[in-house]
């Protein structure tokens, strides 16, 4: 049949059973978004040719996925309006079997003179069943989804084989390859069987690393914008005061720099250095403050 997995290549029939079991959450991408499309210490140099990759792989990829969709709902009502060809043979035994091709049917019935008429009747229904498939697969636009979900496919195969010829120049790069491999082999979320639990492991680790050096490089960049802002402004260079705290504001401040590190993850070792950003956000959001200041500026 030609909507068999009977007559349908492994790899295709592989990858449907991939597809069906669900997308895998794509970690490369926190990669991207953590700066490692680019090197810090070369802003010029060129694009990541393996994420370039990844990004068309990803495209093609979902694509098929899409298309998987569409092709098995009209299967679906193909089997409820058609039902899958076959054709019901009682042996002369008695026995009742229920046959899906010509290759079932030589094997059940044999070759031989004494089930001949048999058999010939059995060829004609299964081949009627057959043309009343096909017939209402082209009128629904079966066949052509089929066909369409087999290139897509064959174009996200085509695509992953091409990672292993493209050399990646970033982490971002490196975690693109792995989350390809695994979206396309692995059998299922989570599978432990060798070597998917130690490429998920893998991918973890450039997630981890990717993270630090991208809250460094933001660290560094509100450096470098701070001491570009004082170089243009004199009077904004920083002014060390001393400031004596109420021992339940300074316990209060405490509890608020705990509560603040378990939401966000980061512990804040010292609280006072929560002191600034505070009283700049009293002061920006004080509209009549905001208002005062305005008026005195124009005075």
């Amino acid at each position: 049949m030609a909507d068999s997995d009977n007559t349908t290549t492994l790899s295709f029939v592989t990858r449907r059973r991939v597809l069906a079991a669900g997308m895998i959450t794509s970690t490369a991408l926190v990669v991207e978004k953590n700066a490692f499309a680019e090197s810090p210490a070369a802003p010029s140099m060129p694009p990541d040719p393996a994420l370039a990759l990844r990004r068309e792989w990803q495209t093609a990829h979902k694509l098929t996925n899409r298309l998987c969709r569409r092709q098995q709902r009209l299967e679906t009502r193909l089997v409820e309006c058609v039902g899958f060809p076959c054709v019901d043979v009682r042996l002369p035994e008695g026995e009742e079997l229920t046959v899906y091709s010509i290759e079932a049917l030589d094997q059940v019935l044999g070759n031989g003179p004494d089930t001949a008429a048999l058999r010939e009747k059995a060829e004609t229904e299964l081949a009627a069943h057959q043309a009343r498939w096909d017939a209402a697969a082209e009128k629904t636009g079966y066949i052509a989804a089929l066909r369409a979900e087999r290139e897509a496919g064959e174009r996200a195969t085509d695509l992953l084989e091409a990672f292993s010829t493209t050399p990646a120049t970033t982490l971002a790069g490196v975690a693109g390859k792995l989350d390809a491999l695994l979206r396309e082999g692995e059998a299922g979320e989570e599978c432990s069987e060798f070597p998917w639990p130690q490429i998920r492991s893998a991918l973890s680790d450039l997630v981890r690393i990717s993270e630090g050096f991208g809250a460094d490089r933001v660290r560094r960049r509100r450096i470098r914008r701070d001491q570009a802002e004082t170089l243009r402004h004199p009077d904004n260079r920083p002014v060390k005061i001393t400031v004596e705290l109420p021992g339940a504001v300074h316990r209060d401040l405490v509890a608020y720099a705990e509560l603040l590190g378990r939401e966000t993850g980061q512990i804040v070792a010292d609280p006072a250095k929560l002191i600034v950003p505070m009283l700049t956000r009293f002061m920006t959001t004080d509209r009549a403050f905001a208002r005062a200041r305005r008026t005195l500026k124009a005075g």
